[in-house]
């Protein structure tokens, strides 16, 4: 019994010892005080100051503008197998539209989109489309619309504009439309 009693009051003085020299020597917390001649020394905490924690600024609502509506303009229309343009007049106008839409949007690119009357070859059409893409395209930078992102495409005879077999209907089949847009 006394055996256990020894070894309660060590473990106690050590756990004393242990706690004191963690909170004094490793933590520091300890202020050293002079002992006034009574003997009596009275520890009052310091008042805890609450760290106040900013709270995080919300963020900056983004509000997107709308995309501005793609612009269809007027197609161009071409001579029977080749890339001669019937309407320069129809392109000139629409080439100011498309002035002072990219001034409005510069980021909009132009999408020209080739199409051929349903006589010949498929391949030889799909050809001829981009070609009439092309001769657009050239015609516009020479034009002022320079350096703005063109992207050209040919449908060959796939999407008619007319079903039928007349010359008439043939004709409004080999044009190319353009489009303006922004990007999504």
């Amino acid at each position: 019994m006394k055996r256990a009693l020894a070894s309660v009051i060590v473990l106690g003085l050590w756990m004393w010892f242990c706690s004191y020299w963690y909170v004094c020597g490793v933590k520091d917390l300890c202020e050293e005080k002079e002992v006034p001649a009574g003997g009596i020394v009275m520890v009052v905490d310091p008042p805890v100051m609450e760290e106040k924690i900013p709270e995080p600024e919300p963020e900056p609502v983004v509000k997107e503008e709308p995309r501005p509506e793609p612009l269809a303009l007027s197609e161009v229309y071409f001579i029977f197998n080749t890339t001669l343009i019937k309407n320069l007049s129809v392109l000139d106008r629409n080439i100011k539209s498309i002035l002072r839409y990219v001034e409005e949007n510069p980021t909009a690119m132009v999408y020209l989109t080739g199409h051929t009357c349903n006589v010949g070859p498929e391949r030889n059409n799909f050809n001829l489309g981009i070609k009439r893409a092309e001769a657009v395209r050239d015609y516009m930078n020479n034009n002022g619309v320079i350096g703005k992102v063109v992207i050209m495409d040919s449908k060959g005879s796939e999407s008619p504009k007319s079903e039928g077999e007349t010359d008439v209907d043939r004709m409004q089949n080999r044009r190319v439309e353009i489009v303006v847009k922004v990007p999504e």
